[in-house]
């Protein structure tokens, strides 16, 4: 068992897929985030719209920016290793 995990990891397949799907729960974390903090700033009216956009796409963009750019070189890597 050992031994086929450590052979993963050396492959680097393993390791790859950890880090989408770590990449993958930031994302839901931050949206998660994302939509506590336009839920309690509505609620409360203390900000318009147009705010609360600014913010939540000041938080989302680096996150998805970052998952997008992985995921390419993730698939561009997993189409070699099919090759």
């Amino acid at each position: 068992m050992i031994a086929r995990v450590h052979n993963q990891f050396e492959n680097g397949r393993l390791f790859r897929r950890l880090v989408i799907l770590l990449q993958f729960a930031m994302l839901v974390y931050v949206t998660h985030l994302s939509f506590v903090y336009a839920t309690h700033a509505l609620e409360h009216g203390s900000f318009n719209g147009t705010y609360v956009i600014g913010v939540i796409t000041v938080l989302q963009a680096p996150i998805v920016a970052l998952m997008g750019y992985s995921f390419k070189i993730y698939s561009n890597v997993r189409s070699q290793d099919v090759k």
